[in-house]
């Protein structure tokens, strides 16, 4: 059982656990607690360090049955938006462009592997150290999972790139923009979908 925290804290302790399949910025926590304060999952008790006043957090009877009504349900589906494999897709012939962003996309998923594994390293060694704020095995499954996904991105990544120079090139830059207007109507539609 986690510890009573201050929205910071949890978002903290977040970057170090869920942050590679669950993100989520700082400003969206405070809103989300106040919620569940509304709904009596949580309880808010202040307490001061030094001068200044915080608000801490502990989960409710209540919230730990919401909870559990939660983790008993099937899994909702997953995100289908990639903006990587948007714009890839409407690359078209231009190679160039193509290439760039998968050297991009490796790139972050290079750093993104390292960090899960430095991670995993890090959570494996506090592993029997007996503190309440180490992750329970379930924490290390996500993260080895996390692991599994980015190597089989980079993977295909570094199989793709020494090909992308296959691909026809473009004449000149206005083949881009030469589609049929339903074309560039269903383009739009999915970039601005997209964007939502």
């Amino acid at each position: 059982v986690m510890r009573p925290m201050t929205g910071y804290e949890l978002k903290k302790i977040s970057e170090k656990t869920i942050v590679h399949f669950w993100q989520f910025n700082l400003s969206q926590v405070y809103p989300a607690l106040q919620q569940l304060h509304r709904d009596k999952c949580i309880e808010k008790h202040e307490e001061f360090v030094g001068d200044k006043a915080r608000f801490v957090y502990t989960v409710t009877d209540v919230g730990h049955k919401h909870l559990h009504a939660w983790l008993s349900k099937r899994h909702e589906p997953e995100s289908k938006k990639m903006s990587f494999l948007l714009k890839l897709y409407f690359c078209h012939g231009d190679v160039s462009l193509c290439r760039r962003h998968l050297r991009n996309y490796l790139a972050e998923n290079q750093a993104k592997l390292a960090m899960l594994r430095a991670l995993f390293d890090e959570c494996s060694a506090m592993s029997g150290s007996g503190k309440n704020d180490y992750p329970p095995h379930s924490h290390l499954e996500t993260i080895d999972f996390g692991i599994h996904m980015t190597n089989a991105k980079i993977t295909w990544l570094k199989k793709r790139l020494p090909c992308s120079h296959h691909r026809g090139k473009i004449k000149n830059k206005k083949s881009i923009i030469q589609q049929s207007s339903s074309t560039l109507i269903y383009n739009l539609h999915l970039i601005l979908n997209h964007k939502k």
